[in-house]
């Protein structure tokens, strides 16, 4: 389900915790479940912006504002 606003549109999907860490989600197309773990997600990105001196950060805001941009 996505729920939209005149700011920012959401999806929403159920979610499981996973035994280790983390949450399995289900890939109702596909008939699965995908396994996700934000916190780690967020270690990662902070561990690779740190390596390429804080810039990746920036460089994401720039693409997404871009992409906002340039979308129907």
């Amino acid at each position: 389900m996505t729920v939209n606003s005149d700011d920012f549109k959401v999806d929403v999907v159920p979610g499981f915790i996973r035994e280790g860490g983390g949450y399995l989600i289900p890939e109702f197309d596909l008939g699965t479940l995908d396994t996700t773990d934000p916190k780690r997600h967020i270690k990662v990105w902070q561990l690779a912006n740190k390596a390429q001196n804080y810039n990746l950060s920036p460089l994401s805001k720039m693409i997404k504002l871009w992409n906002r941009e340039h979308t129907d």
